[in-house]
């Protein structure tokens, strides 16, 4: 639990506040049934298996989920909740491979394994539909990071999950590398 405190010299309402209260102005916020997040497409999947409230986040979590992205359903509703946003997944390649680049540049040791400093290999271990391992391999297609070549191995082991994942990797144009567990002797 972190303490956040209110600053001295924030006494009294907010600018924003100030302004509505002015102009007379009265906001509510209300959710649209169904999980209908302002584009008309209502939750298709029972609610105990999707949620409204994850269906209506459907494009936050994938930008592009209207052209084929199958994030789970009723079969795997799972992923609904565990999946990266995109936003987040991005944002957490970007500043994995700056680290990476620039701990290479100063001489750093982080992998040991690869004689090559342009490549940079992840291996991204339970990647569900592939929320991370799509942002990391999306890497390779940024202008400013043309000389580093970023590998992703995205393993589960879920083969459907896998599956998704390949279909979701298909659609951003993202070129990644699966690992499937072909024989379970568990």
């Amino acid at each position: 639990f972190v303490p956040v405190q209110k600053h001295s010299s924030a006494i009294g309402p907010t600018k924003w506040q100030q302004n509505r209260k002015k102009n007379n102005q009265e906001y509510q916020y209300l959710h649209l049934p169904d999980g209908d997040n302002g584009d008309g497409v209502k939750n298709p999947y029972p609610k105990e298996a999707v949620p409204d409230k994850f269906w209506a986040q459907r494009k936050r979590l994938f930008s592009r989920y209207d052209e084929g992205i199958d994030i789970g359903g009723e079969n795997d509703s799972e992923m609904w909740y565990s999946v990266t946003p995109e936003s987040i997944a991005n944002h957490i390649a970007q500043r994995m491979v700056k680290m990476i680049s620039q701990s290479r540049m100063n001489g750093g040791n982080i992998d040991t394994a690869s004689d090559d400093s342009n490549n940079i290999v992840l291996m991204d271990l339970f990647c569900g539909c592939g929320g991370n391992s799509i942002a990391f391999a999306r890497m390779n297609s940024r202008e400013d990071n043309s000389s580093q070549s970023v590998k992703v191995f995205a393993v589960d082991n879920n083969l459907p999950r896998l599956r998704r994942m390949q279909l979701c990797t298909a659609l951003t144009d993202a070129a990644s590398y699966s690992c499937t567990r072909t024989q379970s002797k568990c």
